[in-house]
């Protein structure tokens, strides 16, 4: 008789959560080894640092109080960043979705943030400004098209009666922001 193995809320049998520990445990040790032969193997710590280097080193950064003002301060670059960009991507996605004109101006900027990797633009924020605006640019440029693209579309694909239904009961310019648009731009 065979056991029968336990099965998921959909039907399909479940696999064991031991077995996926244990291959993700041996790929992070296998990685490891590699990391510390070719350390061995190129024989310069400031090259290429072994592994147990590596972690010295974050320890005793751990232990003071800079490395944690660092941080936070990095943490609250991309959070500037992030906030930024979801601004503008609000601004240019509404301004693009109303105006025909603002959307063949605009959308090859767009489109050529979307298709530059972002290691290219760390190395030209480096490059013209301080380290300090890095994360703010990065995670500004990241978010930007996104969330651009996103509320354009979101507005674009409004249903065209329900703004004639708001205009007919004649809603209020804040109304029709926040019960026609405002849920066609939620995520």
């Amino acid at each position: 008789m065979a056991i029968e193995r336990k099965k998921d809320k959909y039907g399909n049998k479940m696999r064991h959560r031991g077995g996926a520990l244990l291959r993700m445990t041996a790929a992070i040790v296998f990685w490891l080894l590699v990391w510390q032969l070719l350390s061995f193997l190129i024989g310069s710590e400031l090259l290429l640092p072994s592994p147990w280097a590596v972690v010295r080193s974050f320890c005793g950064l751990a232990q003071t109080t800079e490395f944690y003002r660092s941080i936070l301060h990095t943490l609250l670059r991309v959070a500037a960043g992030f906030a930024a960009g979801m601004a503008a991507g609000l601004l240019a996605g509404t301004l693009t979705a109303f105006s025909r004109a603002a959307d063949v101006l605009l959308t090859p900027l767009k489109n050529i943030i979307k298709a530059t990797p972002v290691t290219s633009f760390i190395v030209l924020i480096l490059l013209y400004f301080s380290s300090n605006v890095t994360p703010s640019a990065v995670a500004f440029l990241a978010v930007l098209p996104i969330c651009w693209s996103n509320v354009c579309e979101g507005l674009r694909q409004t249903d065209k009666k329900m703004t004639e239904l708001a205009h007919a009961y004649a809603f209020g310019r804040k109304k029709t922001l926040r019960e026609i648009y405002f849920p066609a731009v939620r995520p």
